[in-house]
C-alpha cells in the first residue's frame, strides 16, 4: 500500500499499487514534457548570439522555472510504499 506523507495518521491516504498503473504513465508523460521543454529552451538559448552574462542570467532563470515544473509535476514525492 502506498501513504502519502502528510505526518497525520488519520489523514493518511492508502491506494493499491495496482490501481496506480495509468497514473504512473501520466505522470512520467507530464514529465517528459517538462523535461523536453527544458533542454529545448536551453539548447536554443546557447545557440543565439549574444553576451554570455546575459545568456547566463536566462539559463539561471530557465533552471529555476524547470525545478519548479518538476516539483509541480512530481505528485509522487508525496508517498511512500508501506
Amino acid at each position: 500500500m502506498l501513504q502519502s506523507k502528510t505526518g497525520d495518521t488519520a489523514a493518511r491516504e492508502q491506494v493499491c499499487p495496482d490501481d496506480l498503473t495509468s497514473d504512473i504513465l501520466a505522470a512520467l508523460a507530464a514529465l517528459a514534457t517538462v523535461e523536453t521543454r527544458y533542454r529545448t529552451k536551453r539548447d536554443a538559448l546557447f545557440q543565439v548570439s549574444g553576451p554570455d552574462t546575459l545568456k547566463q542570467r536566462f539559463s539561471d532563470q530557465l533552471e529555476a522555472r524547470h525545478r519548479q515544473e518538476r516539483e509541480a509535476t512530481s505528485v509522487w514525492s508525496s508517498f511512500t510504499i508501506a
